[in-house]
């Protein structure tokens, strides 16, 4: 068995507000860059009892073991109130919230493990304050109330800092879902970093952009 690692807590987090009620989850996540296996944990009672606090003592036996543990309250029923299908709504809401709040800070937290210029430009991490994070993200603009805009979307295929896949690629799609004008330029080969490389250069990311920028621009303004 691996040595026990120190762990970060996070509790009463607000992962959602259904209906007007804010539903809280305590987080318990392994020391260190990650990235880390994420488990939410849904307690028992016959979904209509039962606490997350059950799981005060699983949060940190796994996570001293290199998983996070997503411990969760939920809509609970109540005679003569149903909660089907609103405390599986929950549940798949917390789920997503590991994926897409969780996985970004640790993915950020192993690309800069020493300072997380995300955290350090929002003022907090993404599960102190996701609706912040939500507000902030692009994609969440990517509406057909938004489509008079044209983009031009640039990135390298080997962007060291940005995972191309869960990032850009999911934010061309929304673009193209909302009917956005939305011109892509994909540099092969080239990593975060190259927009100063010299345009004139024979080979360089920044002349394979230009031409495509040009076209852009004269077929937008």
């Amino acid at each position: 068995m691996p040595a026990a690692q120190q762990i970060e807590t996070r509790p009463g987090l607000t992962y959602a507000t259904h209906d007007g009620v804010a539903l809280l989850g305590d987080l318990y996540v392994p020391a260190g860059a990650g990235p880390f296996p994420a488990l939410v944990a849904v307690h028992g009672g016959g979904w209509q009892a039962g606490a997350r606090t059950a799981f005060q003592f699983w949060g940190p036996y796994l996570a001293a073991r290199g998983y996070v543990l997503f411990a969760i309250s939920y809509r609970l029923a109540k005679k003569g109130q149903k909660m089907f299908p609103q405390a599986v709504t929950d549940v798949l809401a917390a789920v997503q919230f590991v994926r897409g709040s969780v996985e970004m800070w640790q993915r950020y937290q192993l690309q800069s493990p020493r300072e997380n210029n995300i955290e350090n430009f929002m003022g907090c991490a993404p599960m102190d304050d996701p609706r912040r994070y939500f507000d902030a993200s692009p994609i969440n603009y990517a509406t057909f109330a938004n489509n008079h805009i044209g983009v031009f979307l640039s990135v390298g295929t080997e962007d060291d800092l940005v995972n191309r896949r869960s990032q850009t690629d999911a934010f061309l799609l929304r673009l193209k879902q909302a009917n956005f004008f939305v011109r892509p330029c994909i540099a092969q080969g080239a990593p975060h970093y190259w927009l100063n490389d010299p345009i004139e250069e024979p080979g360089s990311y920044s002349g394979f952009m230009a031409p495509r920028l040009i076209r852009f621009l004269q077929e937008r303004l």
